[in-house]
């Protein structure tokens, strides 16, 4: 009586077990069919930290000073750091989330994240034990033989007509499974997804173009503007679309100039900034319309700048085809600097939890 894809949201709950991941303890199914999902509790999501931070720099801003507004930069690597984690367990388990955004992440009382709500999640990999996919390899080329007989016969005798229930299937024994295939060792098939799953603003462009797309690849388009907003307490864009959003035309247009921007190095030219800042409407997180930071001012080590520069535009790249994975990111040696050592998040009064 439940449908599949509540079935497949409440079994991919249920069963991924990681640190950086809900973990959901019990389902209950009342006779009413209503189910009811028991999970472990976090103080607050992701988003709400962040707006808390936002809340506090337009009040701090007032009595004339920015200090304390932002998160830190330890901070957002930290996070940045578990988010990977997480997603990378998804990844490896076949999973795709394809609904990652700020208000997806739960916080503990500890500064662990936890990635919820598996609503949109999508199998993107399945497996076949060897034996089968080498049975299915058989069956195929024997079918192929069958159909080719058939046409002979078809242009051998123009008044040939076969009839559905005369012909003959070939015989599957297990005899026949050759003995080099082991029955332990299996095939991993992936699969594109299809259908408009996420927000808009953390959405990769390839969802809005009604086409198939890899489950994974927007996975890490997402994280790649979450990492934006935790540095800049607002978004890039509305939207990956350039009809709808010229921030992202922009982008689309000159990405080199985004990033001189958004993540300036000391290569970074003052001119391409102006010129980008100048066709720019910037939205804060909470859409109060302040301006957000430069990551690069505050990063004192030129070279860790370069390097994150190099990390986000291989994850912002618009052609998924060529758009980094988790697992070139999670073996970036910026990445692997970082580690996913928990944070105590300030006092609860100040992020008005």
């Amino acid at each position: 009586m439940l449908s599949r894809r509540v079935l497949e949201e409440l079994g991919i709950a249920v069963n991924v077990k990681h640190e950086n991941i809900i973990r959901t303890f019990q389902v209950i199914v009342e006779s009413d069919y209503k189910c009811y999902l028991i999970m472990e509790a976090c103080a607050t999501d992701l988003l709400t930290l962040i707006q808390s931070h936002s809340a506090a720099r337009n009040t701090v801003t007032t009595r004339g000073g920015v200090e304390g507004s932002f998160l830190s930069d330890n901070m957002v690597n930290n996070y940045f750091a578990q988010l990977v984690r997480g997603v990378q367990h998804l990844h490896g388990l076949g999973i795709g989330h394809r609904d990652l955004k700020l208000d997806n992440v739960c916080v503990t009382e500890n500064g662990v994240l936890k990635i919820v709500d598996f609503g949109c999640a999508t199998l993107f990999r399945r497996r076949q034990p060897a034996q089968q996919q080498a049975q299915q390899n058989r069956s195929s080329d024997a079918c192929t033989s069958l159909a080719e007989g058939h046409q002979y016969h078809k242009h051998k005798n123009a008044h040939y007509r076969a009839a559905p229930y005369s012909v003959t299937r070939p015989r599957q024994t297990a005899a026949t499974v050759p003995e080099s295939v082991n029955p332990d060792v299996y095939h991993y098939a992936e699969t594109f997804s299809s259908g408009v799953c996420g927000s808009d603003p953390y959405m990769a462009p390839e969802i809005f173009q009604d086409t198939n797309y890899s489950a994974p690849k927007v996975d890490i388009w997402a994280l790649a503007i979450m990492y934006f907003a935790m540095c800049h307490l607002q978004f890039p864009w509305a939207a990956a679309q350039p009809s709808r959003d010229p921030r992202y035309a922009n982008f689309a247009r000159n990405s080199g100039a985004f990033f001189d921007t958004w993540f300036p190095t000391k290569e970074s030219t003052w001119s391409s900034r102006v010129s980008f800042l100048a066709t720019q409407k910037i939205n804060s997180c909470n859409n109060d319309g302040g301006g957000g930071r430069m990551q690069g001012s505050t990063v004192a080590d030129t070279g860790a700048a370069c390097r994150v520069r190099d990390i986000i535009g291989r994850m912002l790249d618009p052609n998924p085809e060529v758009r980094a994975d988790i697992e070139e990111i999670a073996a970036d040696p910026w990445f692997l600097s970082l580690g996913a050592v928990a944070i105590k998040p300030a006092a609860k009064n100040r992020l008005k939890i």
